[in-house]
């Protein structure tokens, strides 16, 4: 597979759909207000090379914006329900965007293959659901519970405050 041309099949949990290259062609305006950040410290994300759209695997009615760097690494994201308006929003930023969407070519089998190789799951497995690694806690069922996502799973609020109890309390003797 080539991944330096073309992003990779999945990006953060989302399966890609197509990208778009901002180039000559693109008119940036300045019209989309995306703010991204870690640690509650936001700052506002500007002009970037590569558009992304995604459809999201742990909620597959999302269809995820994904604003790139020239690594397809997602500087910032924005959420839609359907495609169409992914571009329509890409649109209002990116003028002339709409003409350089390019599908994904990846194939079916070469996505699991990737998902089996980087991800390190079955893709004919519920790889996305939303349950707490430790107690099993569906997030799905029992909605309102906090679900911390890891490099490879979930935590649930209950199992994160129980992990801290014991690591305290081991601190202490």
């Amino acid at each position: 597979m080539n991944y330096l041309n073309e992003p990779l099949p999945v990006i953060h949990s989302a399966r890609v759909l197509c990208y778009a290259v901002n180039d000559d062609s693109v008119h940036y305006t300045d019209r989309i207000e995306l703010h991204a950040g870690v640690d509650s410290k936001f700052k506002r994300v500007g002009e970037m090379p590569l558009l992304v759209i995604s459809r999201n695997y742990v909620k597959p009615q999302d269809i995820l914006l994904f604003f790139c760097n020239s690594e397809w690494e997602p500087q910032g994201t924005i959420a839609f329900d359907s495609v169409d308006e992914a571009k329509q929003k890409a649109e209002r930023g990116y003028e002339g965007i709409s003409h350089k969407w390019i599908d994904s070519a990846y194939s079916e089998n070469q996505i699991n293959e990737y998902l089996r190789e980087e991800y390190e799951v079955d893709p004919n497995t519920e790889l996305w659901k939303t349950e707490c690694f430790f107690c099993g806690l569906d997030n799905d069922t029992e909605t309102g519970k906090i679900m911390l996502l890891g490099k490879n799973g979930y935590l649930c609020g209950d199992c994160v405050k129980s992990c801290y109890e014991v690591v305290s309390d081991m601190e202490n003797s």
